[in-house]
């Protein structure tokens, strides 16, 4: 319980810090650099959200299951860091590529907003490397460490700025405090694990006369689908303001002010993390065994509290949304209730997905996650360029696109379980000897047929 506590103080910390930011931004800046800057918010967490936690995802799944099998975790860490820099090096290869089309757009010509993106993206490779290590060992006290870390490393500099310019602080330094919050993240997570994983003597020798090698092989396949999905993810969470604000270079005031009320209409978000933490190694538990009465449960039980959260969250925010915006964010234009709630129906729909997406990753169902996201994409890419007003287009693009991503995840769901329930009990055959018979249950990787779709390993 106090691990769930943590993680929960730790993520409402860094959503508070992210809210800090727009505020003072939104209060110090003029209204081209108050866009600019939300829109480096939500570049910045579609770069390291949308490549970076799927690979967090695959390094808790794989540190699971070397845990699960008592093989060591070293050999999985160091795997996890070299996939990490070579996400770095194309995510930099394509943020280079774009910068003319991103720097002239919704970075209102900032070129010292780019740099702090591309510190961003490099900071966040480590933070959620280490974050998938933690999440893998469970070390949930760890994980909200950095969490709390990110949180406070933000949000300090951003009131220092504040503060000490009176109120006039330049855009590349709140760009800076922003971009560099997840690098005092990683050093905490770092600190949290200086012991208990680097015995590289051992390591060797065990990896040696393991199948670890072999089966590892896959992990790069997983991995690419992962960053995917949780790509295509972030375009779909991200994309709406950005559109927008490239649209309303003519009114950078309500342009600045969509992206703060998107963010504002979020809030609930900040809950789904912690459920995510202390949910998954309950669904891949019970989709390793077979439990499928226990995984719909727990499955109808998270997205009956994200309903509820959402439903509450989204009444209030639209009702004293126009009101919290002008007096916390200093927005400079206005915006109707009715605006805000079409807004806070789309977080409704994220917040199931956020539930949905796990579960079909503890099926062994990762296909599908990008398929479903890709789906959402490429709904909202059509909403969002719609010929009327860019407030209007962003706004159903931000409800269409979640919308298709549940409708499809649910299907997946249903097809998935469907699938395994109908499927013999029984060991694989053909399993190696020696192997635990909780493994020999799950089809390992020697199984082939339906046997496959209840394998142990997706965490997170």
């Amino acid at each position: 319980m106090r691990a769930s506590v943590g993680m929960a103080a730790g993520l409402l910390l860094v959503g508070l810090s992210g809210y800090v930011f727009l505020a003072v931004t939104g209060h110090s800046s003029t209204p081209s650099e108050a866009a600019a800057l939300s829109s480096l918010y939500f570049l910045a967490g579609l770069v390291t959200l949308g490549v970076f936690v799927g690979l967090e995802q695959e390094t808790s799944r794989a540190t699971s299951r070397a845990i699960a099998e008592r093989r060591p975790v070293a050999p999985v860490a160091r795997t996890a860091r070299l996939h990490a820099a070579c996400l770095f090096a194309v995510t930099l290869v394509a943020l280079l590529a774009l910068s003319p089309v991103l720097v002239s757009g919704p970075l209102r010509g900032q070129w010292d907003l780019f740099g702090a993106l591309v510190l961003a993206a490099g900071v966040g490779s480590a933070c959620y490397w280490v974050r998938g290590i933690l999440g893998g060992r469970q070390e949930f006290h760890g994980y909200a460490a950095t969490l709390a870390t990110e949180g406070l490393g933000r949000l300090v500099p951003c009131v220092a700025v504040f503060v000490l310019t009176a109120r006039s602080g330049p855009a590349w330094a709140y760009a800076l405090a922003f971009a560099a919050a997840q690098g005092f993240a990683t050093l905490a997570g770092l600190w949290w694990l200086r012991e208990g994983f680097e015995d590289g003597a051992r390591d060797r020798m065990d990896v040696e006369v393991s199948s670890f090698e072999t089966g590892e092989r896959s992990a790069a396949g997983g991995l690419a689908l992962l960053v995917a999905g949780s790509l295509l993810t972030q375009l779909v969470a991200n994309l709406p303001p950005l559109v927008a604000s490239t649209r309303l270079t003519h009114s950078d005031a309500v342009a600045a002010a969509f992206g703060q009320a998107f963010v504002l209409v979020r809030i609930p978000l900040l809950l789904i993390s912690p459920i995510q933490a202390m949910l998954l190694p309950d669904l891949t538990r019970s989709a390793a065994r077979g439990n499928h009465a226990a995984l719909r449960a727990r499955v109808r039980v998270a997205l009956g509290a994200v309903a509820a959260l959402g439903v509450a969250g989204t009444a209030v925010l639209a009702l004293a949304g126009p009101w919290l915006l002008r007096v916390f964010f200093g927005t400079k234009a206005v915006l109707s209730h009715e605006l805000l709630a079409v807004l806070g129906i789309g977080t409704v729909f994220l917040m199931a997905a956020a539930i949905l997406q796990p579960t079909l990753v503890a099926m062994d169902r990762h296909r599908l996650v990008p398929i479903a996201w890709g789906a959402g994409a490429a709904v909202l890419a059509v909403l969002v360029e719609l010929p009327v007003d860019p407030l209007h287009a962003a706004a159903a693009g931000g409800v269409g696109g979640p919308v298709t991503v549940v409708l499809v995840m649910a299907w997946g769901l249903a097809h998935a379980l469907r699938t395994v329930e109908g499927a013999p009990e029984g060991p694989t055959e053909g399993a190696p000897e020696g192997v635990p018979e909780p493994v020999r249950a799950m089809g390992g990787r020697w199984g082939g047929g339906a046997a496959r779709h209840v394998r142990k390993g997706r965490v997170r």
